[in-house]
């Protein structure tokens, strides 16, 4: 059992370390990783339906595998990431579209240096569960956001059969991962920072990342499909991803 790291600091070098020694890119190229990949995609233009901002945060842009999903929605970018190697490879497929980009270092998205109401929208995929203080991230995305500029999360589900087994991992292996929020907590917190949830939906309802290359090789259509779940009341908030669009709400100081 690993011990549990308490600081913020302490809890960044260690999330730097396994992003700078970690070829985040290659098991995308693995059969459960490209179902995965698809999906989420698929996801994320969902969400981002008739959406156009201006300038967009994407806290833990990682090797910058959505850009080209998100770019037409954005003039410009603001990628941040706590691994070195994750933005330079970012900053690769940024260069392949029609946007304005910067990219920078960070330590952890608990605490971001940018100022009050910067933002038109921020991305946080796949990130939220790596972060020291998940709520006082959340906390920080409302800060840096425009009052009814949008916060569009991806992020792993608890309530999933992979959100179970990396809970128990947590608990019983590793304590510093897994850190996967459940809905019903997730969608209170955003709820107690000032946002409304405008899309709510969740992906990945086939749980391929618990199933061996094997087997999604022989039946990755079945996989597929399955992600009509997503659209049946209380099934769909049993998806490997929680895949939300949330509003900052505009608040009138003069009632």
């Amino acid at each position: 059992m690993t011990e549990k790291v308490n600081r913020m600091d302490n809890y960044s070098a260690y999330k730097k370390k396994q992003w700078d020694s970690t070829d985040y890119g290659r098991w995308f190229e693995s059969e459960s990783g490209m179902v995965v990949d698809n999906l989420e995609k698929k996801a994320l233009i969902q969400a981002l339906q008739g959406m156009k901002y201006n300038e967009v945060l994407d806290v833990g842009v990682g090797n910058g595998r959505l850009i080209k999903i998100y770019y037409p929605y954005i003039k410009k970018l603001i990628g941040i990431d706590i691994s070195k190697r994750q933005i330079e490879e970012a900053k690769l497929v940024a260069q392949n579209y029609d946007i304005k980009a910067d990219f920078e270092l960070c330590q952890d998205a608990s605490k971001l240096v940018f100022s009050n109401n910067q933002f038109d929208a921020i991305f946080c995929t796949r990130v939220l569960q790596h972060v020291f203080n998940w709520k006082m991230a959340i906390s920080e995305f409302e800060r840096v956001l425009k009052p009814g500029g949008d916060l569009i999360l991806i992020t792993y589900n608890r309530f999933s059969v992979y959100g179970i087994i990396k809970y128990f991992q947590n608990k019983l292996i590793d304590s510093n991962q897994g850190r996967f929020r459940n809905p019903l907590s997730l969608k209170k917190e955003l709820h107690n920072n000032n946002f409304k949830i405008s899309f709510y939906s969740c992906a990945l309802m086939s749980q391929p990342t618990v199933f061996p290359d094997y087997l999604i090789k022989k039946t990755k259509n079945i996989f597929l499909r399955m992600e009509f779940l997503s659209n049946v009341p209380l099934l769909k908030y049993f998806g490997e991803r929680q895949v939300i669009r949330a509003t900052k709400i505009i608040i009138n100081e003069n009632k």
